[in-house]
């Protein structure tokens, strides 16, 4: 189990690129973006390859056409971005990753 994370803010649901998200296609594309921004913070490259589009559509259990529709949608929204077949999140980039044993516990 990793001991990285990042900040997220407690109303993105209500944010209004979510809200896209979730009236195009609904609450499951929510949990679809927030695995896909897991996934880009947990890689090397902090992207992901658009090619094995495939395999992330098989580890998340979602299918393949409905993955690509989310993704195009986020890319429309400027939550995503694509270079040479790699996508990035314009929110984590922004973002620092950071380790559990860095959280304030006095703050939580």
């Amino acid at each position: 189990m990793s001991n990285l994370y990042f900040n997220h803010s407690y109303s993105l649901r209500n944010e209004t690129e979510i809200l896209e998200i979730r009236a195009e296609f609904g609450t499951e594309a929510y949990a679809i973006y927030l695995m896909l921004l897991e996934i880009i913070a947990e890689s090397k490259t902090k992207s992901i390859n658009r090619k094995f589009i495939k395999s992330l559509s098989l580890s998340l259990a979602f299918p393949v056409s409905k993955l690509n529709d989310i993704i195009d949608f986020c890319i429309e929204l400027n939550l995503f971005y694509l270079e040479n077949d790699l996508i990035y999140s314009k929110f984590l980039s922004k973002k620092k990753t950071k380790k559990t044993s860095e959280i304030n516990t006095d703050t939580l």
